[in-house]
């Protein structure tokens, strides 16, 4: 593919994913959004309201967890074939990351892990070994997944929190910012302090 690019979204998560290409010297042609001004920019970038009928490789530029998984179905045979990873993250040799997942600036993933596909990784997360993050999730800013764990698909874990060594969470678990998971979670849903417990569904 060319490593010419459109992204869709232009909302604040745009600005991280323009940073990460390029840091590893992807062009961006044009961010597509529904909500585009007349002309709008992002970082020197132009902003459009339509996604022309031939256009570059497709990147999500969306942080909602939500939206994004709706996108990457709806747009999944245009996608960009690649993981992103930022020049200055740090993926091990033995670890995958899979289509549209991205990796930001200062970010560490360990042996054996895996990140399923579009998945973020943000700024200076931690996944450590063997651990496995489901797809259409996000480890925020600073958060930290401890070695062996699961994370299930559309789990959301908040900038700062940590997940114990081990520790499985289904699909759909949301861990508040700066929260300490110490056990395995069955239900989705909403989790917060330290250590972490349910107060919605």
């Amino acid at each position: 593919m060319s490593d010419v690019i459109t992204l869709l979204g232009a909302g604040g998560h745009a600005r991280s994913v323009l940073s990460l290409l390029r840091s590893i010297d992807v062009q961006v042609a044009r961010i597509v959004d529904s909500t585009a001004l007349a002309d709008e920019n992002v970082m020197g970038i132009p902003v459009v309201s339509d996604l022309a009928k031939s256009v570059e490789s497709l990147v999500l530029s969306v942080g909602d967890n939500k939206i994004r998984e709706a996108m990457f179905h709806q747009y999944h045979t245009r996608l960009w074939n690649k993981p992103l990873v930022h020049l200055r993250a740090s993926i091990d040799e033995n670890a995958t990351a899979q289509r549209g997942s991205q990796i930001f600036s200062g970010a560490y993933v360990g042996p054996l892990c895996i990140v399923g596909e579009n998945t973020i990784v943000n700024t200076h997360a931690i996944v450590e070994h063997e651990s496995r993050i489901g797809c259409h999730s996000h480890i925020a800013v600073g958060a930290m997944v401890l070695g062996r764990c699961s994370l299930g698909d559309r789990c959301f874990v908040g900038a700062g929190a940590v997940i114990r060594e081990g520790v499985r969470l289904t699909d759909g678990v949301i861990i508040g910012a700066n929260a300490f998971v110490n056990c395995d979670i069955d239900e989705p849903g909403l989790y917060v302090g330290s250590p972490a417990r349910k107060v919605k569904p």
